[in-house]
């Protein structure tokens, strides 16, 4: 909290002393972004979330309110993936939350659903995990190209509300639109499995049995998500010095402002 309203007292002052000056909000915000990107390419999530915490309590009001809301939508995303990583699924929801219902116009929003469904199967919220998973299927498909593991995280769903016969037919979706996925393998035994103990046994025993293959394929996912994750860090670093060329011309824009009004009272 400390480092938070250090934080704050650093850059709010700046853009509060020109409010009519939108570069000094572009450009408060751009640093603040700027650190969060290098401390999570770092791989220090503590100090990324304070620089994104920082963001998301920019003050709103501002001549340039659309570049506000763009750094506060993706803080509020990468705030989700930290919390998503540290295991915290109900804060990892209440930041996907947000960018969902307020900031679609972010290139982040389609992929923001799938996370959101993902946590809220994760939190034990599996009915509206469900759902927002569908909806995502639905309206963006395989944009994303983690169709199947939307589909993988519904059939999680479905075997959290003990609803085996839905899971199955999930999981054989899986096998049949996507047999090149990475998980299909695992899926193929799982879904062995799961029809052999339904037959054999009475739903209770059942779970038991493969509960073991389940847990294995869900930490295999999550281990090439965290692929995923590694790769995106890795474009992290691109997008911050693209970030330091833009910092470079706002800082050369406020200087010629400046050059410009002393040139302007020379003449007057």
């Amino acid at each position: 909290m400390l480092k938070l309203l250090i934080l704050l007292a650093i850059y709010i002052p700046v853009y509060a002393q020109t409010p009519t000056s939108p570069v000094f909000a572009a450009d408060s915000l751009n640093r603040l972004y700027i650190v969060g990107l290098q401390y999570m390419n770092n791989g220090d999530l503590t100090e990324a979330e304070i620089a994104f915490r920082s963001i998301v309590a920019f003050p709103p009001q501002s001549t340039d309110w659309r570049t506000v809301r763009y750094f506060k939508g993706k803080a509020h995303v990468y705030l989700g993936d930290i919390y998503f990583v540290q295991k915290q699924y109900q804060k990892s929801v209440e930041q996907y939350q947000m960018v969902a219902s307020d900031y679609a116009e972010i290139e982040e929003y389609s992929m923001t659903l799938y996370k959101l469904g993902r946590s809220l199967i994760l939190a034990g919220k599996e009915v509206e995990g469900i759902q927002v998973l569908n909806d995502y299927n639905y309206n963006y498909g395989t944009q994303d190209r983690v169709a199947d593991n939307s589909l993988y995280w519904i059939a999680q769903g479905y075997i959290g509300l003990h609803n085996y016969t839905a899971a199955l037919r999930v999981l054989h979706q899986i096998l049949r639109d996507f047999p090149d996925s990475p998980m299909a393998y695992d899926v193929r035994i799982l879904v062995a499995k799961m029809e052999t103990s339904l037959e054999s046994s009475p739903p209770s025993s059942a779970v038991l049995d493969v509960l073991e293959d389940q847990n294995r394929i869900t930490r295999n996912n999550l281990l090439q998500e965290k692929e995923l994750i590694d790769r995106i860090k890795q474009l992290l670093q691109i997008k911050e010095n693209l970030l330091q060329i833009q910092e470079k011309k706002l800082e050369l824009l406020e200087n010629v402002s400046g050059t410009r009004s002393e040139l302007m009272k020379q003449n007057n």
